[in-house]
């Protein structure tokens, strides 16, 4: 029995190596698909509205403004003071209502200003439609609202992508 044990470790320890390398090369598959998820549901939408080359150049130039004005508003060190002091005021021994109602009214204002701008960048997308893409459009987002998101909002590239 002496004998066996070291060998059965071995076997042991060569499974459970097999076991961890097979599970962060699944992680690895996964996190791909995950990264190129967007790409292709947008490919896939576009194909679905029979987008001409002007209308998808026109796409991505709205994809890009919409990106660039969310990582803009990421980056705004305006927005990371407010969303400090509201967790500052909530460390605060007594709950002042009013002050965070402020706080939250005024951070709010600004994502309603947000919206508004990035609205405005899709209609004006959505304009170039004919009506039967604008239906389809329509219909696409009554059956399946994670499309939309992945159309306008592509996941921001991360180091290393």
């Amino acid at each position: 029995m002496k004998r066996s044990l070291p060998w059965i470790l071995l076997v042991i320890s060569l499974f459970v190596n097999v076991g961890f390398v097979y599970g962060a090369w699944q992680a690895q598959q996964r996190a791909d698909r995950l990264a190129h998820a967007a790409d292709v549901q947008a490919q896939e939408v576009v194909e679905r509205l029979e987008l001409d080359s002007a209308q998808q150049q026109a796409l991505e130039r709205t994809r890009d403004a919409l990106q660039k004005r969310r990582q803009a508003d990421r980056d705004d060190g305006a927005r990371q003071e407010r969303q400090r002091a509201v967790l500052e005021a909530l460390l605060e021994p007594d709950f002042d209502r009013a002050q965070l109602k402020d706080m939250l009214e005024v951070d709010s204002a600004q994502r309603l200003e947000r919206w508004l701008d990035m609205s405005e960048t899709v209609h004006a997308f959505l304009q170039q439609l004919d009506p039967d893409q604008q239906q389809a459009f329509l219909e696409l987002t009554e059956s399946d609202r994670g499309w939309l998101r992945a159309l306008f909002f592509p996941r921001p590239d991360q180091a290393g992508d």
